[in-house]
C-alpha cells in the first residue's frame, strides 16, 4: 500500500515550501526528487545515493479498527522511512531531523500520506 501511494504525494510542493521556510535547498532541490520519484515509479527502483547531511523522520498514526491491520504504526512508519531513504537519500535521524513526515491510516485507507513539519527545536 505504501509504495504505491508515495508517487501520488505532491513532492513538488512539499519540498518547495520547506525551502522557503528554511531559507535554504534541499540537496539536488526540487527538480532532483521529482527526478527520483519518476524513475522509482517507472523502474521501481533508483540509483542509490552516497548518504547527505539531510535527515527525516517518519511519524505513523492510525484511526480506526487497528485490528484490520497486520501491521504497527512502527511498522508503517519504518516502511515509509526505508523507501524514502532508497528514493532520495535522505537519512533518518529520528530525533535531530530536518523534516518530519507524518503518515496517517484509517482503517485501510491512507487518509492524509504527507506533510511536512520543520524541527524547529533544532533550529532554533
Amino acid at each position: 500500500m505504501i509504495v504505491r501511494e508515495i508517487s501520488r504525494i505532491n513532492w513538488k510542493v512539499a519540498v518547495e515550501c520547506w525551502e522557503i521556510a528554511h531559507g535554504k535547498c534541499i540537496p539536488g532541490g526540487v527538480d532532483a526528487v521529482k527526478a527520483r520519484m519518476r524513475d522509482f515509479v517507472k523502474n521501481g527502483a533508483v540509483e542509490s545515493l552516497a548518504e547527505d547531511s539531510f535527515s527525516f523522520r517518519v511519524t505513523c498514526t492510525r484511526a480506526g479498527e487497528k485490528s484490520r491491520h497486520n501491521f504497527s504504526s512502527m511498522d508503517a512508519a519504518r516502511a515509509l522511512g526505508g523507501i524514502i531513504n532508497r528514493i532520495f537519500g535522505w537519512r533518518p535521524d529520528m530525533e535531530n531531523f530536518d523534516m518530519e513526515v507524518l503518515l496517517r491510516l484509517k482503517d485501510e485507507t491512507v487518509s492524509h500520506f504527507l506533510l511536512f513539519l520543520m524541527n524547529y527545536e533544532q533550529n532554533s
